[in-house]
């Protein structure tokens, strides 16, 4: 992982220090294990996830590769040298055309991919921000096929059925991990 750990407690104490969550072992298939691989070339191994609500809905993202209906945070991973926050307004604008604010680093999620006998260790970085411009309208074509706002109830529900019913080990990883999101912003009352 690239991520500075100094930048990362400098993000601690300006956003919070987030809950840590390992979510163990899950299973991948192929394809998605070889784009991880690729993904992880020149030492990345982390996303950075970033939960923005306008109007009461969430902002959401459809990749090419998702299932019908199926829709997630949006995120990316930070480039080398990029500073971290940087890294975070700069995928968010690329997903979503939109221009946000950091709240609060909510949640550090751990995470080992699997196939056959290969495992990967991930790390999510999971952040609460605020729209301040822009609007819904994915400048990255290629990795965003659309970005739309859903209820917390859709992506709660059938959204997150669809996501566990994939049987692909990143949609999994990404149900579980909206779960934790929304678990621990109302344990700690970040949202109303």
């Amino acid at each position: 992982m690239f991520l500075d750990q100094e930048e990362i407690s400098k993000l601690e104490d300006r956003y919070g220090r987030p809950r840590e969550i390992s979510f163990g072992e899950i299973k991948m298939q192929e394809d998605e294990f070889d784009l991880l691989r690729r993904s992880m070339e020149g030492g990345r191994a982390h996303d950075v996830t970033i939960f923005t609500f306008v109007k009461g809905e969430v902002v959401v993202i459809q990749k090419p590769s998702h299932p019908p209906k199926v829709f997630r945070a949006p995120g990316g991973g930070v480039e080398p040298c990029e500073n971290i926050e940087d890294g975070i307004r700069r995928e968010m604008y690329e997903e979503t055309g939109l221009e946000i604010e950091i709240e609060r680093y909510v949640l550090r999620t751990m995470v080992t991919f699997v196939r056959d006998t290969e495992r990967r260790d991930w790390t999510s970085h999971v952040f609460l921000a605020s729209k301040v411009g822009g609007r819904l309208d994915p400048k990255d074509t290629e990795e965003v096929a659309k970005a739309r706002l859903v209820s917390s109830e859709k992506l709660l529900g059938g959204i997150r059925d669809r996501m566990l019913e994939s049987g692909r080990g990143g949609l999994i990883y990404r149900a579980k991990l909206t779960d934790a999101f929304f678990e621990e912003v109302n344990r700690q009352g970040y949202i109303s």
